[in-house]
Parts: C-alpha cells; sequence; structure tokens
C-alpha cells in the first residue's frame, strides 16, 4: 500500500477524466489499496479559481467523486504547518507549497506534473508519465 497525496492539477485531471493524465499515475489512484489524500488546501484552490471563473468544477461534486472512490479528505494539521515553516521558496504558489509539506509531513507521495516539486524534499509520482 501506498500512501499518494494530489496535486490540485493531479486531482481535477482525475475527476474530468480529460485525458491528462498518465497511465502509471491513473494505475495509482486507481489501485483500492492505495490510500489517496485529496487535500483541503487543493479543493480550497479549486474553489477560489471557480469564484473567479477561471475554472467551472464543483466542489461538491470533486467531493462526492472522491469519497466513491475511496480517496480520504485530509484538512491541514500543525504537523503540516511546522513542515511548511522549514521548507525552502523555489516559487510563489503558496498552494503548491503547502501542498508539498502535507506530503512530506504525510510521508506521502506527491502526485503532481509541477517539475519546481523536484526541488522539494518529497517523493514524487509524475502525473503525466
Amino acid at each position: 500500500m501506498k500512501k499518494l497525496l494530489l496535486d490540485t492539477h493531479t486531482m481535477i485531471w482525475w475527476h474530468t477524466n480529460a485525458g491528462e493524465l498518465g497511465p502509471k499515475a491513473h494505475a495509482a489512484l486507481s489501485d483500492r489499496s492505495n490510500d489517496v489524500l485529496i487535500t483541503i488546501v487543493a479543493l480550497w484552490e479549486v474553489l477560489i479559481k471557480a469564484r473567479a471563473r477561471k475554472r467551472s468544477i464543483s466542489v461538491d461534486d470533486m467531493l462526492a467523486v472522491s469519497r466513491h472512490n475511496g480517496f480520504t479528505i485530509l484538512g491541514v494539521e500543525p504537523a503540516h504547518l511546522a513542515v511548511l515553516e522549514q521548507l525552502p521558496i523555489h516559487h510563489g504558489d503558496p498552494f503548491a507549497h503547502l501542498l508539498i509539506a502535507q506530503a512530506v509531513a504525510e510521508e506521502a507521495i506527491f502526485v503532481t506534473a509541477n517539475r519546481v516539486a523536484a526541488k522539494y524534499p518529497v517523493e514524487r509520482l509524475n502525473a503525466r508519465r
């Protein structure tokens, strides 16, 4: 069993089934023996983008699909913030920083296509390969 934490775009790709998700990532997310984490941080980011009309995705729909697939909804905990405080800043996306901190604190594989994530001390699974 692996613990996987989805980056926001990976979560969107899974939920929209638009074909951007690579076969390795798709197989890992489809494997019911893996613990797939959907974080409130990613849902918050989707909501902000939807409200700014950059996305037309319903957070309620994403939660329903996540629960249907057996994914775990992860909140923000003090341990996540403690890791975040120690992370170097390689780019200016605060959502990505917190997602990476959560993956580190949860000892989860970060499923992302974000190449900047390689600069952080987190195990990654490329969402596009």
